[in-house]
């Protein structure tokens, strides 16, 4: 049956019953018996109380209740031993169990937080509370620090005060910080031999019994629930540089020592401690010492982060951060390696167009070459060449066959030395001068004195200097074909070095009536041949006088 309580004086008073609880507030007193829960009222104008029954121990469901409780909508709330928590509402009973989300089916004290929600401990899964649609359990891993609950209030400032064996935890429903007050405080043991050990008077003190004697707790506005996290300092190769964030360092300043602390006046021998570096590494550390040491971190940027924390919570704990970079080296920045990899492909560049050049230079000098000697064979045994090679071999058959035998012999060593020297690049000068005394030798037999050749050169000069073969030859057989050659028209050919650094080759000008027909390709053949040979330039001058050839020396 249900019965609705209302004051009537004819119940009798529980004076032969077992009290497991008495408490209320107002002008009502809630009282828990093994015969069943009970509401004194004090009547009106009367120095006397009235008994109410809410109703029979059926519905609530236990003999056992150890806490009653009314809250601001004016349920009433049975807390009981193995049948959970049971709600009076509008004369219905219901109750709430494990089947419906309670985490236990033991309940030993209810308190209501300023937001209607209702608080309340249970015997071995700790603190609980419900929203109307839900319960929210919170144990060692949200903050409390003992699950032995001996007691719950409310108080003056809405905190949820919770009685331990080793002291009171405080939570705040409105971030679910969960503090505590210990024996750094002067509580050291709190007696939960007895449930419901605590009582509030009409200010909000709260009063729990010790073993040995009575502890009062007043709320205060700016008391810390958590500890308040502090970079204290900041150490770089054990040198002090501050907790203030410093922008970046060098590569090398890679040793830090970070000292830490969470301000918690209250116990701070409960504080504990994680950290992490993030861009190092982005797990925490959970440690109960107040110095982080991170010897030789690599160049980065990062952001230490350390909080603290009662009881090994971390959901909501202060957070202290310092942010800082470890600057590359020079040599691993984006500038550095993108100017390296320019001036690399530049280089390659460079080089590859290089070889090119040089490529292509030695395959013109190849080509010059081939040119050159094909000019100089087909100079020196063209059908003219040889025609006036013979006719002057015949005449000196006839005059002095003896010298004749010389002249093929010296016919013979110029053709030999033109095979031996198409090959090469450079030779010696004494080489060419020897070369081209032959030549001169082979063009005087024709015109005799008429030809001058003039040769000033020292032994050392030439020994130490080089020449493209056939170069002087051609100069000569230049200026043979050019200029005439007669009794009255004497042909001198000087050859010489002069202050500047070059072989001079000059002759003197002899107009012919007839000019040779050529096509320059002997001179221009030489010209390109020092191209490649020298950076300096082959000179020819013609003042109509002199045609002078400058040749740059060449050094082996």
């Amino acid at each position: 049956a249900i019965l609705t309580p209302s004051p009537c004086v004819n119940v009798p008073a529980p004076a032969n019953r077992s009290i497991l609880f008495i408490g209320g507030k107002g002008n009502e007193v809630f009282i828990s018996s093994l015969e069943g829960p009970l509401l004194a009222t004090l009547l009106p104008g009367k120095n006397q109380y009235g008994f109410s029954n809410y109703g029979s121990i059926a519905s609530i469901g236990s003999s056992y209740i150890y806490n009653i409780f009314k809250d601001s909508k004016n349920r009433v709330w049975f807390a009981s031993f193995g049948k959970g928590l049971t709600m009076l509402q509008n004369g219905v009973y219901k109750t709430f169990n494990k089947a419906h989300g309670l985490p236990s089916d033991i309940v030993y004290g209810v308190t209501e937080d300023k937001k209607g929600n209702i608080w309340f401990s249970t015997g071995d899964a700790g603190l609980c509370s419900y929203d109307g649609t839900q319960f929210t359990t919170y144990g060692m891993a949200q903050g409390l620090s003992n699950l032995e609950i001996s007691g719950i209030k409310t108080d003056a400032l809405g905190r949820i005060v919770v009685a331990h064996k080793t002291g009171l935890n405080i939570l705040d429903p409105q971030t679910n910080t969960i503090g505590y007050i210990g024996s750094a405080l002067g509580i050291h043991q709190v007696n939960t031999d007895d449930l419901g050990c605590m009582a509030q008077d009409s200010n909000g003190a709260i009063y729990f019994s010790t073993p040995t004697g009575i502890g009062k707790y007043q709320a205060v506005a700016d008391l810390a629930l958590k500890p308040i996290t502090m970079i204290e300092s900041v150490k770089l190769l054990l040198e002090e540089i501050g907790p203030e964030p410093h922008s970046a360092f060098k590569y090398d300043d890679d040793n830090f020592t970070f000292h830490f602390n969470g301000l918690y006046y209250s116990d701070p021998e409960q504080v504990q401690y994680q950290y992490k570096i993030e861009g190092f590494n982005n797990d925490w550390v959970s440690t109960k010492n107040t110095d982080a040491p991170f010897p030789k971190l690599p160049p980065g940027h990062y952001t230490f982060r350390v909080r603290s924390s009662l009881n090994g919570n971390f959901s909501n704990a202060s957070e202290a951060q310092y942010r800082f970079t470890i600057n590359k080296p020079f040599w691993k920045t984006w500038w550095f390696i993108t100017l390296s990899v320019m001036v690399a492909t530049g280089l390659l560049y460079w080089y590859i167009k290089s070889r090119e050049s040089n490529l292509k230079n030695v395959a013109r000098l190849r080509q010059e070459k081939i040119q050159f000697q094909f000019e100089v064979l087909r100079n020196q045994v063209n059908p003219h060449f040889l025609f006036n090679s013979f006719n002057t071999l015949i005449t000196i058959i006839e005059e002095n066959p003896e010298a004749a035998v010389d002249y093929v012999g010296q016919l013979s060593d110029f053709f030999r030395n033109i095979v031996n020297y198409r090959d090469k690049d450079v030779i010696a000068l004494e080489e060419e001068i020897d070369l081209l005394q032959t030549y001169y030798y082979l063009q005087q037999q024709r015109y005799g004195s008429n030809l001058q050749l003039t040769i000033n050169l020292s032994a050392k000069e030439a020994s130490e200097i080089f020449i493209p073969p056939l170069t002087l030859q051609l100069l000569m057989e230049n200026a043979i074909k050019h200029n005439a050659v007669s009794k009255e028209s004497l042909l001198n050919i000087a050859i010489f070095v002069n202050d500047q650094g070059f072989v001079v080759v000059q002759n003197n000008i002899n107009p012919t009536l007839r000019k040779a027909v050529g096509a320059g390709m002997g001179l221009q053949n030489i010209v390109n041949r020092y191209g490649l040979l020298s950076h300096k330039q082959v000179q020819i001058n013609n003042n109509g006088k002199e045609f002078v050839v400058r040749l740059p020396i060449l050094k082996k």
